[in-house]
């Protein structure tokens, strides 16, 4: 007989799909973004609190300096957007990424899905972005 089995079938490996270059590329920097802007987040939040800490405790002189490091630091977290920048970017990359595990073992997947899923992410770091002002100012 020349039925084979489900688990003759289970035992291959499934085989994988290479990437084209440009949604590999893209896949590569949104995941380095979103892994800068947390990691920037919490560097500079955790040392504005605790700049804001050791300024509160009143150690004489330095307070005001530790206090005037802690603002610096919650500015520049403030002014840099980190929390908005990394939402932008963790989204796009799970989507995109998705879309990549269904295209690397999903043969029925096709490379315009693919390109489908880079649009998606693409709209979705757009829509966190705030709009253009007209004018230029």
């Amino acid at each position: 007989m020349a039925h084979s089995t489900t688990s003759e079938h289970a035992s291959q490996p499934i085989q994988s799909r290479l990437l084209p270059k440009e949604v590999e590329e893209r896949h590569t920097s949104w995941r380095r973004h979103f892994k800068f802007w947390r990691r920037f987040n919490l560097c500079v939040g955790t040392a504005g609190t605790a700049l804001s800490a050791v300024a509160a405790t009143d150690i004489g002189h330095l307070a005001p300096y530790f206090a005037a490091l802690a603002a610096v630091c919650l500015a520049v977290l403030g002014f840099a957007h980190a929390e908005r920048n990394y939402l932008q970017y963790v989204g796009a990359w799970r989507v995109l990424d998705k879309a990549l595990n269904h295209y690397r073992y999903d043969h029925t997947v096709t490379v315009k899905q693919l390109l489908d899923a880079v649009q998606k992410g693409e709209k979705f770091i757009a829509e966190f972005e705030p709009p253009e002002r007209e004018g230029g100012t």
